[in-house]
């Protein structure tokens, strides 16, 4: 696997490498065997990886993922990402409308 330093983004969501995770976080659980950073809202894609080797956690209302071997972000209509082991935040991007700030449907 070749590695590009971050920040990397697939369609709605942000990622990028943090220092440390807050010590107060709490695993998320996982959609059968796969970790899920987002669901597409219309077409039930989702942006996942599908490996063991990384946890998702939540701390003070942020997402972490922690990658523990290098892993593949794969999504239906985007390319695939390779991440290489670290701490990443999770950021689902979002978008002003006249209705308010929502969270960017892929």
């Amino acid at each position: 696997m070749s590695y590009k330093q971050g920040p990397y983004r697939q369609g709605d969501v942000f990622i990028i490498k943090t220092d440390e995770i807050p010590s107060n976080y709490q695993e998320v659980e996982r959609d059968e065997e796969s970790i899920v950073l987002a669901y597409g809202e219309a077409t039930g894609h989702k942006h996942q990886i599908k490996s063991k080797n990384a946890i998702l956690v939540k701390a003070d209302n942020k997402i972490f993922l922690m990658v523990l071997k290098p892993v593949e972000l794969i999504h239906e209509e985007h390319n695939k990402i390779e991440l290489p082991v670290g701490n990443y935040q999770i950021i689902n991007q979002r978008q002003y409308t006249p209705e308010g700030i929502i969270n960017v449907a892929d």
